[in-house]
């Protein structure tokens, strides 16, 4: 599915991540993301826990509860070693086209 290393961005909110290791669930570990936080999980923690981000009524934190609002996450995976990517085989021409559609925000007439 994805190589060895998983790296994610998360914005806006603040989130909790918890680690679950897989040979015993009880034994976990929960990180506070604060927003604007990169996380990157390789190793032991990619590839020996399985990692989720708490849902609002879980959100808690050092006993504090961990308010969630809006979040967005940008996720990063690596490709697994050995595996071919396609190859891109389309070609442009030189002298394309324009594109008849154009969408603007002014008013007509502007």
């Amino acid at each position: 599915f994805c190589g060895c290393t998983i790296a994610g961005l998360s914005l806006l909110s603040a989130s909790v991540l918890r680690l679950r290791s897989l040979r015993d669930p009880r034994d976990q570990l929960e990180l506070l993301l604060p927003p604007r936080s990169l996380y990157v999980l390789r190793g032991a923690a990619r590839y020996e826990f399985t990692h989720e981000i708490l849902g609002d009524e879980e959100s808690f934190f050092g006993g504090l509860r961990v308010p969630r609002g809006r979040r967005v996450a940008l996720i990063f995976r690596n490709d697994p070693p050995g595996e071919r990517r396609p190859k891109i085989t389309q070609k442009y021409p030189k002298n394309p086209p324009q594109n008849p559609l154009i969408f603007r925000n002014d008013p007509p007439g502007a």
